[in-house]
């Protein structure tokens, strides 16, 4: 079992997160839940990355959408970046 160091003198155990089993053996630079936002957050941002590219590619509004699980609209303001 290992521990992290939290704050000044606080130590928990170290249980990882749905993406490493510790943080201590995190491949991420920096943890998703120090994100704003948190863990949605940052789902979110590579998914927007997602379908920026392959909006690229030529993929539709209407193919993207179908694809990500979201409205038309939604993948609209993706693009455009809003």
């Amino acid at each position: 079992m290992s521990f992290k160091k939290v704050g000044k003198d606080y130590l928990r155990k170290d249980t990882g997160c749905e993406f490493a089993p510790s943080c201590l053996n995190c491949p991420f630079e920096s943890c998703v839940y120090e994100y704003p936002g948190g863990r949605k957050a940052w789902l979110k941002r590579g998914r927007d990355g997602e379908i920026k590219r392959l909006a690229g590619e030529g993929k539709t509004t209407k193919d993207l959408a179908e694809m990500f699980g979201v409205c038309r609209r939604s993948i609209q303001r993706v693009i455009k970046g809003e």
